[in-house]
């Protein structure tokens, strides 16, 4: 989210005169001159400071307190995600955070203002705002802070595939190591100077730009899915058939058992397997002793 600090300066016009306020978390630097006059620097005013002002003054206002640079292409971000190439060339939009704080000792604060504040209109006005409704701090930023990010986070991913930058937690946590581990130092750089510090950089989860990439991975992991439940119900039909055929050979081996039951010395094996044929009609309650009916004769 943008943080943007609020009131710079209060301007208070008394008597033909006037007085400058500063709101408590900002800083404001003081030139004098005119339309007629050079500009020329005189002072700071400090948080809480109240200075008198002649016609013709400025006063600048920059925030002393930490404020922010979003990059996740929020309602009130100042940038879009930065979008880095993989390995394997795919795209992915990767959201960053950065919080940070400008130093606010006089000098260091009027080469900041000098170098690149003014340039950008990135100074805060009496209501808040720069000059052109927050746009000239946001693109201060953007030039500062964004555009070292984006050569970064784009450097660490050429070293990735995109399934890694996406989704793998030690992948997004190597960029972050290498944005905080250079930032300070970019950006003094890309800056003209050591104006910020205090740096913290957080890398959200990347996102490919191509939603086909994610659907094919969905798709992919739907015939995972599917290969795995075709396998595991056919693990199951064969623990199944190896149950059953465990059973048949228990009953085999019970029957075996018992016919051997029936062989004793001098019964040979067939007689064994009708004596245990009996046995069992016997068990049902049949008579396996039928009488013999002979057609034209008796049986003795």
């Amino acid at each position: 989210m943008k943080v943007l600090i609020g009131v710079a300066a209060a301007l208070l016009l008394a008597s033909g005169c006037a007085t400058a306020v500063t709101e408590p978390d900002m800083i404001a630097l003081h030139y004098k001159g005119g339309i007629l006059a050079e500009k020329e620097f005189v002072d700071c005013l400090d948080p809480s400071g109240r200075s008198g002002w002649d016609p013709g003054d400025s006063y600048y206002g920059y925030p002393t307190r930490q404020v922010s640079y979003d990059a996740t292409g929020g309602e009130t971000a100042e940038a879009s995600p930065f979008k880095v190439v993989s390995d394997d060339g795919a795209e992915l939009f990767v959201p960053v955070t950065v919080t940070f704080s400008l130093k606010s000792d006089c000098e260091t604060l009027r080469k900041m203002h000098e170098t690149v504040g003014s340039r950008y209109g990135a100074y805060f006005d009496a209501n808040g705002k720069t000059s052109d409704g927050n746009q000239g701090w946001a693109n201060m930023l953007n030039f500062v802070i964004g555009k070292p990010l984006d050569s970064t986070l784009d450097r660490v991913a050429q070293e990735y595939p995109w399934r890694d930058i996406w989704n793998s937690p030690e992948v997004k946590a190597e960029m972050e190591k290498a944005v905080n581990e250079s930032i300070d130092d970019l950006v003094a750089r890309q800056a003209g100077g050591e104006f910020f510090q205090n740096f913290s950089v957080l890398v959200q989860k990347p996102d490919p730009v191509e939603a086909g990439l994610k659907k094919a991975i969905a798709d992919e992991q739907t015939k995972v899915a599917q290969a795995r439940a075709s396998e595991a119900q056919a693990k199951a039909d064969e623990a199944r058939a190896l149950a059953q055929k465990a059973v048949a050979e228990a009953e085999a081996a019970n029957k075996r058992s018992i016919i051997e039951g029936f062989m004793l010395d001098g019964i040979s094996p067939a007689q064994a397997m009708d004596a245990y044929l009996r046995s069992l009609m016997i068990d049902k309650g049949l008579n396996p002793e039928q009488p013999t009916y002979l057609v034209n004769s008796t049986k003795p």
